[in-house]
């Protein structure tokens, strides 16, 4: 009987981008960031105002309004977004995870630098907190 076996090849590129281009990705960095950083607020402010759990879905159901609310992010994709939403939530649940073992420090927030501090204040958060961005359970009612 004959074995198949598959070769995986992964390919690296170099990119050397335009002035305006590394602009445009250091600025689209920056707003992921950002969001990362609100959501991570938002998720805490909701379970310590009121008890509940903010999941991605009900973040990423948000970005419309934030969008429209933030003009800055009109230029960002939105599947690059949803990714920092979704990347959050891996972290969120990693971080309950470890919890759950008893090997958890405190949830960090995404820095310029790569390395992690505790999430502050931020005027997406509290556009967030406040409920000017949220869509979804205020306007079905």
């Amino acid at each position: 009987m004959q074995e198949s076996t598959t070769q995986i090849r992964g390919y690296r590129f170099r990119l050397y981008p335009t002035n305006p281009q590394e602009a445009a990705m250091f600025e689209t960095l920056r707003l992921t960031r950002t969001l990362y950083n609100a959501g991570l607020e938002q998720r805490i402010v909701a379970y310590r105002k009121q008890g509940k759990t903010v999941t991605a879905y009900d973040q990423q159901k948000e970005l419309t309004a934030l969008k429209a609310e933030c003009p800055e992010y009109a230029g960002v994709y939105s599947h690059v977004l949803q990714d920092a939403l979704d990347r959050l939530d891996k972290a969120y649940k990693g971080f309950f995870a470890r919890v759950k073992r008893g090997s958890a420090g405190t949830a960090s927030s995404s820095s310029k630098s790569g390395t992690r501090r505790r999430a502050s204040g931020s005027a997406l958060a509290s556009l967030w907190t406040r409920g000017d961005a949220s869509t979804s359970r205020k306007s079905a009612q």
